[in-house]
């Protein structure tokens, strides 16, 4: 689901094989992260773009873009 909901925010075109590469990435990303790496934006990068990476040091505030189903209150 979270490959699918980035590929609809950042592709126009269809090509089915980019959502599995999409999926290869996040895998890859997050047996990285798991391991220790650290993933920084670039230091010349616009100020918009460096807060879009997450704060390594609080990865609780991690969440997902994607509606979330809700239990029983």
């Amino acid at each position: 689901m979270e490959a699918k909901y980035v590929y609809e925010q950042h592709f126009k075109e269809e090509d089915c094989e980019k959502i599995e590469r999409i999926k290869l990435a996040i895998t890859q990303f997050t047996e990285l992260i798991t391991k220790g790496v650290e993933i920084q934006p670039s230091l010349l990068v616009p100020e918009n773009v460096n807060n879009l990476f997450p704060d390594m040091k609080n990865l609780p505030s991690i969440v997902s873009k994607i509606k979330q189903i809700e239990g029983p209150k």
